[in-house]
């Protein structure tokens, strides 16, 4: 089930931007904070859990005994009307799931896209964008096709989400990994869809395109997938977004903290920008963390500050 997960949120990443290409169904969902309201960590989101869902311990969300899950992702800063773009009908058909619903509705006022789909003959999956122009939430939902009550389940409590743009958050509070800056030059800076990044003094910039910079990616894995598999596919996936020239510097297979880890450093070029990544994977149980170090500059100085940095994760 996590691995369909990622699969769905590669799928939903891949076509984010926005555009009017579906005419509105001129739904407008309203909602007030209830008693059954749940508050989902380190979000502005609280939602109506369907029976026997809980708050997720290994990701942002809730899940039911690992079968079904709700995985949710705020993207404090961004901007729906320019990140949900291409969400729509023919969209996913095209990428070869079978669309059962698709609404463009309003949720509390806010601009909305919902999708009902299968791409997986096992699973069946719902998901939810909305926003405005200062934030992006995504809700994907993923339950087993035969499950046609927990579906609907699912559908009820997605249509029960409400967010508080004003509402102050820990973006780190539902985090399952520590992280210690207070020695190191690169500290946190600001986090993204379940995304955290450091930067040089913890500068908080748009981007960091030409200057270096760390991501941390707290990601659901199966218990098949090993520190050197996620770090390889990760490798892989920046190939598919402009690193080029990559040439392996080393590999390390040694835990770290007693953590089971994997780290790869290449060169290469990224969007323009001679570059040296830096990518460490640790795993404590089913959790995982990615950390990305992004360095621009010719010093080994900078890989050996994210390295600093990395050495002090802890796992909850």
């Amino acid at each position: 089930m996590k691995q369909l997960l990622r699969i769905v949120f590669v799928l939903l990443a891949s076509i984010s931007a926005f555009s009017q290409t579906e005419q509105n169904t001129g739904s407008n969902i309203v909602n007030q904070h209830t008693e059954k309201h749940v508050v989902i960590p380190g979000t502005k989101l609280s939602i109506i859990p369907p029976e026997e869902f809980e708050v997720a311990t290994n990701f942002t969300g809730l899940e039911k005994k690992d079968v079904s899950v709700i995985q949710i992702y705020d993207l404090v800063g961004g901007n729906f009307l320019k990140n949900a773009s291409i969400f729509s009908k023919q969209t996913f058909e095209d990428k070869g799931a079978k669309v059962f619903d698709y609404q463009e509705i309003t949720i509390n006022g806010f601009a909305a896209k919902f999708i009902h789909m299968q791409g997986n003959p096992e699973v069946k999956g719902y998901s939810l964008v909305f926003g405005d122009t200062t934030f992006s939430a995504m809700i994907m939902a993923l339950y087993p096709a035969e499950d046609t009550q927990t579906g609907l389940q699912i559908k009820k409590a997605l249509f029960s989400s409400i967010y508080e743009k004003d509402k102050p958050i820990d973006p780190l509070e539902a985090a399952f990994f520590e992280l210690d800056d207070s020695k190191t030059k690169f500290k946190y800076a600001s986090s993204a869809a379940n995304m955290f990044i450091y930067s040089a003094d913890g500068i908080k910039k748009s981007n960091y395109k030409d200057e270096s910079m760390l991501i941390v990616m707290p990601i659901p894995t199966d218990s098949e997938m090993t520190p050197k598999n996620v770090s390889d596919q990760m490798i892989d996936g920046l190939k598919g977004n402009g690193l080029t020239n990559v040439k392996v510097i080393s590999t390390s297979e040694e835990k770290l903290n007693d953590y089971p880890a994997y780290q790869i450093q290449v060169e290469g070029v990224m969007n323009g920008y001679a570059s040296t990544v830096l990518v460490q994977t640790v795993t404590h149980g089913e959790n995982t963390v990615v950390i990305e170090g992004f360095s621009k500059e010719k010093s080994a100085a900078v890989i050996e500050d994210f390295k600093a940095l990395i050495a002090t994760i802890k796992m909850k």
